[in-house]
C-alpha cells in the first residue's frame, strides 16, 4: 500500500454499469481523481441479466471529476446470452431461500472478459493501483498477475459466507442455540457450493489464461486484495467476527448527504409508538 502514500499515484479504476453500484463507487473515484491522482477508469456494461448498457451520464461524471474513461472492449456477446447451465446444489436444483444465489455466481462469467481488459490496459499504461468493484474478480486477478496492489470495493455487504453470521440472501436473523448455529453453517455451505459450482470455473479460466493458479474456493480472490472496503457502515451488517477476513473494512457510505433534505416524521414530537417494518416479498410465478 506504500504506492498510494505518493503525491500523485497512477489509479486504475474498473466498475461496471449497474442499479446501485454507480452511486457508491463513482464518488470513491471522484474523490481520488479529486486529491490529484491519476485515475483512469475502465467501464463496462451491466454483469447481471438485467444487461444494463454503459450511461452516457456515467461516463460524463467520471470525465468531469477528472478521470480519464475507457470502454471495457469484452466480448462480442454477453457472457450470459449462452444460457449458461445453472449446476445449483444438487442436478441443478436450488433451496429455495437461495434462489437469487445462482444469479449472483454467474456474473463470474466476466471475469475473463475483465481480466483480459484490465490486462491490455495494464500492458498499455502502468498503474500504481487497481479499484474495482468486489464483483469484478477478472479485473482483480489482473491486478495480482501484475504484481500491483488492489482494492475491492463493495457496494453491498459481502456475499462470501463468513463463519458465526447468517450467509447472504435468505434474510435470516442471527442464530440462537445449536440448532441456529447448525442452520447458519448448512446455508453458508450452500452459498459456497452454488458459487463453485456455477461461477468459480470461469473464474479459474481467466486466471489461467493470466498464468495464475486456480482458486478452491469460489470468494478466495477477495482474499488477494490489499483491502476489501464495504462502503457501507459496520452497524448495518453482522457484527463482525474475529475469523473475519483480515483486509475486510467498513468504511461507510460515501454518498454526499448535504443536499438531501432531512426526514421530518409525520408523528408528534414525542409520540412513543413502536415503528413496524414490514417486508414484502414478490411470490415467483410458476
Amino acid at each position: 500500500m506504500s504506492t498510494v502514500g505518493r503525491s500523485r499515484a497512477r489509479i486504475l479504476g474498473a466498475m461496471f454499469q449497474g442499479g446501485g453500484n454507480v452511486s457508491l463507487i463513482l464518488p470513491v473515484l471522484a474523490e481520488l481523481a479529486a486529491r490529484g491522482h491519476a485515475v483512469r477508469v475502465v467501464v463496462g456494461p451491466g454483469i447481471r441479466r438485467s444487461r444494463l448498457p454503459v450511461n452516457a451520464d456515467l461516463l460524463s461524471r467520471l470525465a468531469d471529476a477528472g478521470a480519464e474513461v475507457l470502454s471495457l472492449h469484452g466480448p462480442a456477446t454477453h457472457p450470459l446470452d449462452a444460457e449458461p447451465r445453472i449446476r445449483g446444489v444438487v442436478l441443478g436444483w436450488t433451496p429455495g431461500p437461495f434462489r437469487g444465489a445462482p444469479a449472483e455466481a454467474l456474473t463470474s462469467l466476466w471475469a475473463p472478459a475483465w481480466a483480459e481488459g484490465v490486462t491490455a490496459e495494464l500492458r498499455r499504461a502502468p498503474a500504481d493501483l487497481v479499484v474495482a468493484d468486489f464483483m469484478l474478480q477478472g479485473a482483480l486477478a489482473a491486478a495480482e498477475a501484475a504484481r500491483i496492489p488492489s482494492i475491492a470495493l463493495a457496494h453491498t455487504v459481502l456475499l462470501r459466507p463468513i463463519p458465526g453470521i447468517p450467509p447472504y440472501g435468505p434474510g435470516w436473523a442471527p442464530a440462537v442455540g445449536p440448532l441456529g448455529r447448525f442452520r447458519d453453517a448448512l446455508g453458508r455451505g450452500i452459498v459456497e457450493r452454488i458459487h463453485r459450482r456455477d461461477g468459480l470455473p470461469a473464474l479459474n479460466r481467466a486466471r489461467a489464461a493470466l498464468g495464475l493458479a486456480p482458486m478452491r474456493l469460489a470468494f478466495e480472490q477477495l482474499d488477494g486484495a490489499a483491502r476489501v472496503l464495504v462502503l457501507a457502515a459496520s452497524a448495518f451488517d453482522f457484527p463482525a467476527r474475529r475469523d473475519a477476513p483480515a483486509n475486510l473494512c467498513y468504511v461507510g457510505s460515501p454518498l454526499d448527504d448535504v443536499t438531501v433534505l432531512p426526514w421530518m416524521p409525520p408523528w408528534p414530537p414525542g409520540d412513543s409508538r413502536q415503528l413496524v417494518v414490514v417486508v414484502a416479498r414478490a411470490r415467483r410465478q410458476a
